[in-house]
């Protein structure tokens, strides 16, 4: 803190490897081919896990791009900028033609804890 306040420039780098964001595009009849899991916590937070994959829109995503790939375990966090409420998230999620999400990979993918 004394460095700081004699002029010294300090850059910090938060890496958030757990994190990443996915656009899906879904022509129309078409699937997403995954089952969500909802769990309601304290003031409205819900926790949406993705407990099931099937063929559809997210296999085809994760075959073009494995390096962002949609896994069982994922948590979604955010939907079209719309994040928590889990009503908000469910109807973009089943009407939306293009999909924004906000997914958290699980802590054996990044050897580090879900929090940090």
């Amino acid at each position: 803190v004394q460095a700081l306040g004699q002029g010294s420039l300090w850059k910090i780098t938060a890496e958030r490897r757990h994190l990443f964001e996915v656009e899906l595009r879904r022509p129309s009849g078409e699937t997403l081919g995954m089952a969500l899991n909802c769990t309601k916590g304290p003031s409205d937070v819900h926790k949406i896990l993705i407990s099931d994959m099937k063929e559809g829109v997210v296999t085809a995503h994760n075959a073009k791009h494995p390096e962002h790939a949609i896994k069982v375990g994922h948590r979604i966090l955010e939907v079209n900028d719309k994040r928590i409420k889990f009503d908000d998230m469910a109807v973009a999620i089943k009407e939306a033609s293009t999909l924004t999400l906000v997914l958290r990979r699980t802590e054996e993918e990044t050897g580090n804890p879900q929090g940090a």
